[in-house]
């Protein structure tokens, strides 16, 4: 089954099945979690049993050393948070045999306003990143360090010298590696189009749009230029456009009719 530079349309279990073991470097996705959003009428097929098929066959699909960083965040029912996040990290970690590599933030610069209740407005979610056995590949982003330069005196513990200590000089590097929390805005990305069906207009947008920005810091960070990434919720496409962007190849998979027309536009428009 060739699956380079392809958007499937169907139901990612069905799909997933298809493709063979060990044949891409990445995946990287947010799927309908706790059914937050509509996501055009497809989420009567979520549910617990079709989480566990599709994260078994992306186990499966990944190559040893892989990654999936798995965007997700938790519903607020009856007033406590559903915790479906964390089942799903021990679903991968104990069932799947995954190593949880990374608990990261996504920081929303602009989230939205909370109602009033009982607790702190919710700016962020969770990018949980699994490796499949010990990572391949990581790239990290290097930010600046404000004391660069700087010199600096103190003790070590248990490295030798007096009493397990000893004396320690060194300067501060320009660059250090960039911490877990990443902070973009939201949906900046969106993009409205016109379609045509049975003879009727009707206007398609996306209603939960990856920051293409964060992709491609994630896509960069795990892989290098040629590898496959996987998207089984592609959306709109900003997975595959992200990974046109910096090189790499790409498949995905949407179940949404006028999503997977959303996408490909996305990606024609991308590549004329």
């Amino acid at each position: 089954m060739n699956i380079i530079n392809q958007v499937f349309r169907g139901d990612s279990c069905d799909i997933l099945s298809e493709i063979e073991d060990n044949s891409v470097d990445m995946i990287i996705t947010s799927p309908p979690y706790d059914k937050l959003r509509n996501y055009g009428n497809t989420l009567n097929s979520w549910n617990e049993e079709k989480f566990k098929c599709i994260a078994t066959h992306l186990s499966r699909v990944l190559k040893e050393g892989g990654i999936i960083v798995w965007n997700v965040n938790d519903a607020v029912e009856n007033g406590s948070r559903t915790c479906t996040s964390f089942r799903q990290v021990l679903f991968f970690v104990e069932e799947c045999g995954l190593k949880l590599n990374d608990t990261m933030i996504w920081q929303k610069l602009n989230p939205m306003p909370q109602v009033k209740q009982c607790r702190y407005s919710d700016c962020f979610e969770y990018m949980f990143v699994f490796s499949k056995g010990k990572p391949k590949t990581f790239n990290p982003i290097k930010v600046p360090c404000k004391s660069a330069g700087k010199n600096y005196n103190s003790t070590g513990k248990n490295i030798g010298g007096e009493n397990g200590r000893r004396e320690l000089n060194y300067i501060v590097n320009s660059e250090k590696v960039k911490n877990n929390i990443w902070e973009y805005g939201v949906a900046s990305n969106k993009k409205t189009m016109e379609i045509e069906i049975d003879g009727e207009k009707i206007e398609v947008r996306h209603p939960a749009v990856f920051p293409i920005e964060m992709v491609i810091d994630h896509i960069k960070s795990w892989t290098n230029e040629g590898d496959i990434v996987l998207d089984p919720f592609m959306g709109s496409g900003t997975v595959a456009m992200a990974s046109i962007l910096t090189n790499r190849k790409y498949v995905g998979i949407e179940l949404n009719e006028h999503y997977h027309m959303l996408c490909m536009k996305n990606i024609s428009d991308l590549t004329k």
